[in-house]
């Protein structure tokens, strides 16, 4: 994550455009003025602590702690704090990567009723995302939770939300395919692009579709029958490490703490 410290704060930037079609920002104590500019980019951002004043479209907003603030692409805005410094994250999501994900259609002509939303679970989710972006999980199991955050996002504010799949019998079908591919290959690490194209429909509607009919979304699914897996292989003898290693984490730490989200105690434990 690359860092900019002044005296007016510290902003970190960090770049996932290429595997995840994302930038991320984070502001700590913040209290530079940034006048007008532009992203290419739609942002997605929340305050954590302060006030910062925002203005776009011939509005201004004093957006606090727990609300979530819209930034359209494209669109002249400028920010800066009130009465103090203060602290946001923002997400930054290119039109390609929503179009590529199935939330936009190609030059969709998207909008959002309000800039500034208070909604107290989304913001602890888009908090949370940030979190597991740049956390330790695959790049399967942060796409889909970013694509089910920002999904939840389009689908409650924006004017014209991604176009709904209806339910058919091919559909649960294709599903049932995918169901059965990550059984079959819950080691391995592929994308949620890739399994998809397995159900020939978008990222966005499969991540939709797979938690309707199964139950759960993909990424947790595969979670849960790598580590029905792994308790199989601890109660043969099997070692923490190589137990890790033969169901797809990419360490034992990382193991062990799914391990224990799931079954409630240590995989050591477990043994």
């Amino acid at each position: 994550m690359g860092k900019k410290q002044g005296k007016s704060g510290t902003i970190q930037f960090a770049d996932y455009r290429k595997t995840l079609g994302v930038e991320l920002v984070y502001g700590n104590e913040v209290t530079h003025e940034f006048t007008r500019h532009t992203h290419r980019t739609l942002g997605l951002g929340i305050v954590e602590q302060g006030l910062r004043l925002y203005w776009c479209q011939d509005k201004s907003y004093h957006v606090k702690h727990g609300q979530i603030f819209i930034i359209p692409p494209n669109c002249e805005h400028g920010c800066g704090s009130v009465g103090g410094p203060h602290s946001y994250r923002l997400l930054l999501i290119a039109d390609q990567a929503l179009q590529a994900s199935g939330l936009i259609r190609e030059q969709a002509n998207y909008a959002f009723a309000q800039l500034v939303i208070n909604d107290q679970g989304l913001y602890a989710r888009l908090r949370e995302l940030h979190g597991k972006l740049t956390g330790d999980e695959s790049d399967f199991v942060k796409k889909s939770f970013m694509l089910a955050v920002v999904g939840d996002i389009f689908e409650e504010y924006a004017q014209t939300p991604p176009a709904r799949l209806e339910f058919n019998p091919d559909i649960e079908q294709a599903v049932r395919k995918v169901q059965s591919y990550i059984e079959e290959n819950y080691s391995a690490g592929f994308l949620l692009e890739d399994i998809a194209q397995l159900a020939h429909i978008s990222p966005y509607h499969l991540l939709r579709q797979f938690s309707r009919i199964v139950g759960i979304p993909p990424h947790i699914y595969q979670q849960q029958v790598r580590i029905r897996q792994a308790k199989q292989l601890l109660s043969q003898g099997c070692s923490i490490l190589d137990t890790a290693m033969n169901t797809g984490f990419a360490d034992q730490s990382h193991f062990s703490k799914v391990f224990k989200k799931l079954v409630g105690i240590t995989p050591r434990e477990y043994r």
